[in-house]
Formats: structure tokens, C-alpha cells, sequence
């Protein structure tokens, strides 16, 4: 009887641990599941850009962010682009995403005079930070340091520098150094006018939609633009030159509504810091992709156009007629109480 008794709670203590062991081992395979799944939180993101639909940026920009969305978040994250200005546009954009008009989208800071104090210094053309990879990673440090205020009431998505700055002009005579400019009128805005002034010539300012005509009735003797523009604007129908400035930086910024962002959770959080840390090369790409583009365009139908390439000798004579400009920007920046003198000098430090 004993013996009997014995096997029965033997047995019970068995079943017991067997009962126990699957409950655990149960609970363990519901939390790791959880775990694995991270999130079930779906977003449809409103994107606003002046680009047009199925163009080249579209496809190696706007096109990169979608898929790069909706791969690392498994189909969660979508992304509803608003092409050529159909919801905001350059200059109101920020508007749009403060106020909920738009979860995010692209703009630059150089079309909100005195809102970016500290990246106007930036983009004094000046000083020379190297190709565009090279000076958007000098930008993205300088805003750790010198951030303008404004920035702080968005979240960042990418920041960098766009293409390269040319003096396209009529004749076939390309600008080689500032005694070139010297006399001849260019269609310029913002601080490149006070570039072109520096070197002895007149700055106007116009739409970019009018500059072909003002060129082709010779209201104006050359425009300075993005290399992009023979293409976009037709410049090789009614210019014969033009010499990349690799001082004058294009600013560029994806910016993002930051309640939005912080209204996500840690895990969508990150697989989205991974999707823009990958977008943010995905403009650097279509740099590199519309300068081969544009080179070949030219070969293909203006083979006479010349496009003039600056010598290290040649770019430091420009930057040296910047300078003035450089330090008169950092003296308004120290009256207006922020550290302009001392931004100057950190930007100094970092160029070539």
C-alpha cells in the first residue's frame, strides 16, 4: 500500500512539473513571438516635393524612400507622394508640416531669409569643403554644433548639399577666374549676387522659368545655377559655356513633422532612423548619377559646349573675394546675440 501511495504522488509530482514546464515554455513562445513582431502599427506618411512624377529624382529619390519604407517595416510604412508642388511648395513646406498639411517632405532653409541664420553663414560661397559627399558631412557636423533654432522643431530626415553651382554664359568664353565675371550680368539669388558683385559683375534676380528668354534676348550675359539646369531649363539651347563653383553649396533638407515621429514607438522608430540613415544616401547617389547624366546629355547633343573644371589655384581666388562676405555674415550673426565669429572660424577649420 505504501509502494502504491508512493507511485501515485510520484506520478502527481511528474504530472505537475510536466504541466508547469509546458505553461512556461508556452509563455516564453508568446513573448519571443511578441518580441519578433515588434510592432503592429501601420502608417500611410503624406510626402511633399516639387519634383514630378516619374521624373529621374522621383525614381532615386522619392521611389527609394518609399520602397526602403515599406521593405524594413514589412508593409507597414507607406509613403503618399505629392508631386510638383500639388500640396506645398519650396518655401511653404515647412508651413505644411508644423500645421499638419504634410507628414514630411523636402524644402531649403535658403528660401526662409533670416529664419537659418547659421546655415546662411554656411552657404556664403567661400569656402571650399570638397565634393558634395564630403560637404554635407562638414553641414551635419556644424549643426551639432551651431544648430539654428527653427531646426530643432522638426525631425531631420536627411541634410546635405545638392549639385554643383555654375556660371553658365553665352559665349564660348567659360569663366575662369573673377576678372571673368567682371562687367557681365547674371541671373543669381541669394548670397551667390554677393559673389558675383565681389567679382566685379551685377547680380538680377528672376524666376527660374524667365532665364532662358532673358538669355536668348541677351537681357542678361549668363545665369548661376545647378549643372541639372541644361537639362531642365534647356541652358544648351542658348548658352556656350560653364564653370562648376564648387564653393557655392545648394543646401537641401527632408524635414519631418516631429510629433509625428515621436508619437512612434521606440521599435518603428528605429527601423525608420535605419530608413532615412539609407535615404540620406540616396541624394548623394543622384548627385553622382545627374552629373554623369548631364555629361553625357552634352555629348550627345551640344558636343561644342564646354564645361570648364576650376584648378585648386583658380578656386582660391574666389575664395578669397568671399571672404568679406563670410566675415560681414558672421559679424550680423554675433549682433543678432548668436556665435557667428565663432561658426566662421569652425567652418574655416574644416575647409580644404
Amino acid at each position: 500500500m505504501k509502494k502504491f501511495l508512493s507511485l501515485i504522488l510520484a506520478t502527481a509530482m511528474i504530472a505537475t512539473l510536466f504541466i508547469g514546464t509546458s505553461v512556461f515554455a508556452a509563455e516564453s513562445s508568446s513573448s519571443s513571438s511578441a518580441e519578433e513582431e515588434g510592432s503592429t502599427d501601420t502608417y500611410v506618411f503624406t510626402y511633399a516635393t516639387v519634383d514630378a512624377e516619374g521624373s529621374d529624382h522621383d525614381r532615386l529619390v522619392e521611389s527609394k524612400l518609399k520602397e526602403l519604407l515599406e521593405e524594413k517595416s514589412g508593409g507597414r510604412m507607406t509613403l503618399e507622394v505629392y508631386y510638383s508642388s500639388s500640396l506645398t511648395g519650396v518655401g511653404s513646406t515647412l508651413d505644411g508640416i508644423k500645421d499638419g498639411t504634410v507628414d514630411m517632405g523636402y524644402d531649403a532653409c535658403g528660401f526662409y531669409g533670416a529664419v537659418f541664420p547659421y546655415t546662411e553663414l554656411f552657404s556664403v560661397p567661400c569656402l571650399y569643403f570638397g565634393d558634395s559627399y564630403e560637404a554635407s558631412e562638414v553641414l551635419r557636423e556644424y549643426d551639432k554644433i551651431y544648430t539654428d533654432e527653427v531646426l530643432e522643431d522638426y525631425h531631420i530626415m536627411a541634410r546635405f548639399i545638392g549639385e554643383t553651382m555654375c556660371l553658365f554664359v553665352k559665349d564660348a568664353d567659360p569663366i575662369k577666374s573673377p576678372a571673368d565675371v567682371a562687367g557681365k550680368t547674371f541671373r543669381t539669388t541669394g548670397s551667390n549676387q554677393a559673389l558675383i558683385e565681389a567679382c566685379g559683375g551685377a547680380g538680377q534676380g528672376m524666376p527660374s522659368a524667365d532665364v532662358y528668354e532673358a538669355l536668348r534676348l541677351n537681357v542678361i550675359d549668363g545665369a548661376v545655377s545647378n549643372f541639372g539646369a541644361l537639362i531642365t531649363f534647356n541652358y544648351g539651347e542658348v548658352t556656350k559655356a560653364c564653370t562648376p563653383l564648387p564653393m557655392i553649396y545648394s543646401e537641401g533638407t527632408v524635414f519631418m513633422n516631429k510629433d509625428l515621429y515621436e508619437s512612434m514607438n521606440e521599435y518603428d522608430q528605429k527601423i525608420f532612423d535605419e530608413v532615412c540613415e539609407e535615404f540620406q544616401a540616396s541624394f548623394m547617389d543622384y548627385n553622382a548619377w545627374n552629373k554623369e547624366n548631364v555629361e553625357n546629355y552634352i555629348k550627345e547633343n551640344y558636343p561644342d559646349f564646354i564645361v570648364y573644371e576650376l584648378t585648386d589655384e583658380e578656386i582660391a581666388e574666389f575664395v578669397k573675394l568671399g571672404e568679406a562676405n563670410l566675415e560681414k555674415k558672421a559679424k550680423e550673426l554675433d549682433e543678432l546675440g548668436l556665435d557667428g565669429t565663432g561658426a566662421m572660424n569652425w567652418l574655416k577649420e574644416h575647409a580644404k
